[in-house]
């Protein structure tokens, strides 16, 4: 499947906007909301933590169901015979789980959402917005992480990211860093292809310059 070039553009407008967004809030910034995003994407996926979290959610309901259907009365009361306890288990099984396996889809992402959003509210907060550049990197390395959610979303069955040969959540993390690597230093690659030696001499001039700069502000 031919993916359009409107959604490459688009795929690409994003990428900037993350990297440039990286580069203001800086790299702590970066990295708190990395980790929010990357623990909902974890979460999203049911094969590696989303059946876990239904069942853990289920578990925790099925609690509340047994209280509210009678088991706070009995441990008001002190009865705990077989026959009542039988009577308020089967009360509460009887209301079925909290999120049913047609309904997981949607709760996993909508977790998902939850944690992206608290997680920019939170790493927000954070001052003072140090090391720029490495949130640049940060910023790029979200940007892929979220693509493997919602690029196929947006760009139907086509993935706009190279397909994740990774096993276990681990591998997953270092190829998307890999990607990230050669995105960030895409434009270098092709500065320093079009200028060959030049770009030696460009580099030491952006050098000299940044120096003057940072001697002039000191």
């Amino acid at each position: 499947m031919t993916i359009p070039v409107d959604v490459i553009l688009f795929f690409l407008i994003v990428l900037g906007i993350f990297a440039y967004h990286g580069f203001k809030r800086g790299f702590w910034a970066e990295l708190v909301w990395s980790l929010f995003i990357l623990g909902g994407v974890l979460i999203y996926k049911p094969d590696i933590l989303g059946d876990v979290t239904i069942r853990l959610i289920n578990s925790v309901a099925f609690i509340f169901a047994i209280a509210f259907s009678g088991g706070i009365q009995l441990i008001l009361s002190g009865d705990f015979s077989a026959e009542k306890l039988g009577e308020v288990m089967s009360a509460a099984r009887d209301k079925g789980p909290f999120i049913p396996e047609a309904n997981k889809e949607l709760t996993l992402f909508l977790i998902l959402l939850l944690m992206i959003f608290v997680g920019f509210l939170i790493s927000n907060r954070i001052r003072p917005r140090k090391m720029p550049f490495l949130g640049l990197f940060v910023g790029v390395f979200n940007a892929l992480l979220l693509g493997y959610v919602f690029g196929p979303i947006i760009a139907g069955t086509a993935s706009l990211l190279p397909e994740l040969s990774a096993t276990n959540p681990v591998e997953a993390i270092f190829e998307i860093l890999g990607s990230t690597f050669d995105i960030v230093l895409a434009p270098f690659a092709f500065v320093i292809n079009a200028l060959g030696a030049w770009s030696i001499v460009l580099a030491i001039i952006i050098i000299v310059v940044l120096a003057a700069r940072n001697a002039r502000g000191a």
